[in-house]
């Protein structure tokens, strides 16, 4: 059983042959087209990564941001004593960790360096449903606030302690006090973006920076740290913000001019990561779209350029009974396979050009989440290339479909 129509056969036959026979045209218009193609298929590959696919944590959807509103509009971390306040008085989240990224020196083994850490609560790693790749990560149940423990990156690991498999259980020296080890996080996990250390604040609530051995929990007048949540089952986000509205303001009148917040903001954690991001990649999405239609322009002038050469091809073809619909099909089959063939060769050039374009994509826009051709890419690719095909193929193919018949027959 034919998987294709022998007429369709026919045309792609005949059209790989015409091709095959135009050496030096096909080989300029699949560069052209590769140009174009793998310049979309590479920055689709990036938008894929940061704007489509899921978060690398386990229920995504339901991680938000927690920020207290003040009264000129803008946000920022809820004060410890409205965390802690968020804490017990709010029925939308399962969870709610704070969190302070902060720069740590790491001495020992080798040259002392400056790595990327984050303070976190006890709760943290349960919030995001992080379990660690060796040992284990902290624990609300295990762990107490102040514990001298700490939680290595996937990368420093290996980059700092060449993936020793020992590493657990072992002590390091991090920003001044000796931590041990008890848990090494896997590559993909990656809260906060290019942290390479956690560790453990010396309270329930993260220690300010600048007081650290005071407890902060009655502060409601200092902002420095952040604060993510885990939503219960079926609550959204705005639903969230509607209570926690409601706390701000209660707490706004209890305690008046101590207070900064008058309200609060719960952003999804994916919006509040990269959403700034998302109008530059649209843009540069554009830009190269744009590209893709100047390749098709060009290859439909050359497409106009060699039909020139071929009215005498298609004056006879008329002659003998094609109709003007079989011919433009013909022409137009000849220019899918042309599509195709630059697909594939732009297939090649977003596979050179994906390990640049991770080297140069900010690790905080990327989430742990590389660019990849997977299937959705790929999808995209052929959507592309599909389109393209018709778009530069199909006024060449309707320009000779109804050239003059005596004029062809009369060439040469």
């Amino acid at each position: 059983m034919r998987l294709l129509p022998d007429n369709l056969m026919r045309d792609l036959a005949y059209g790989l042959r015409s091709l095959k026979n135009s050496p030096t045209f096909t080989a300029t218009a699949l560069f052209t087209l590769a140009l174009g193609i793998g310049a979309n298929t590479a920055l689709f590959s990036v938008i894929d990564a940061v704007l489509v696919r899921p978060l690398p944590y386990p229920n995504a959807d339901r991680l938000v941001m927690l920020y207290g509103r003040l009264p000129s509009g803008e946000t920022e971390g809820p004060s410890p004593a409205d965390f802690l306040d968020y804490q017990r008085q709010s029925h939308s989240f399962e969870l709610l960790s704070a969190v302070r990224e902060t720069p740590m020196n790491l001495a020992g083994r080798d040259q002392p360096e400056r790595i990327q850490g984050a303070v976190v609560s006890p709760e943290f790693f349960n919030l995001m449903g992080a379990a660690a790749e060796a040992g284990r990560a902290f624990s609300a149940q295990i762990d107490k606030p102040g514990a001298a423990v700490a939680v290595l990156s996937d990368a420093l690991w290996r980059n700092r302690y060449g993936a020793d498999p020992h590493i657990v259980g072992q002590s390091i020296d991090l920003d001044g006090g000796l931590r041990t080890v008890i848990g090494v996080m896997p590559a993909r996990f990656a809260f906060p973006p290019e942290c390479q250390a956690w560790v453990l604040s010396r309270f329930s609530i993260v220690e300010q920076p600048l007081s650290p051995f005071q407890d902060p929990s009655s502060r409601r007048d200092s902002h420095y740290f952040d604060t993510v949540g885990r939503l219960k089952p079926g609550v959204k986000p705005s639903e969230a913000q509607a209570e926690t509205d409601v706390i701000a303001r209660r707490l706004k009148l209890r305690f008046g001019d101590q207070e900064d917040a008058v309200g609060s903001s719960v952003v999804d954690l994916r919006e509040d990561l990269v959403g700034q991001t998302r109008p530059t990649l649209l843009l540069l999405l554009g830009g190269v779209a744009l590209l893709l239609f100047i390749a098709c322009a060009n290859v439909g002038n050359i497409l106009l350029a060699r039909g020139s050469s071929r009215q005498r091809e298609i004056a006879i073809r008329a002659s003998l009974g094609a109709s003007r619909i079989r011919i433009v099909r013909q022409l137009l089959t000849e220019s899918l396979l042309l599509a195709v063939a630059g697909a594939c060769a732009g297939i090649l050039v977003t596979y050179f050009a994906l390990a640049p374009l991770r080297a140069f994509t900010p690790e905080d826009m990327l989430l742990g989440i590389q660019p990849a051709l997977n299937l959705r890419v790929l999808a995209y690719t052929l959507t592309v290339s599909l389109v393209a095909g018709i778009v530069f193929g199909l006024a060449p193919a309707l320009h000779y479909s109804k050239a003059d018949l005596s004029e062809g027959l009369r060439e040469g």
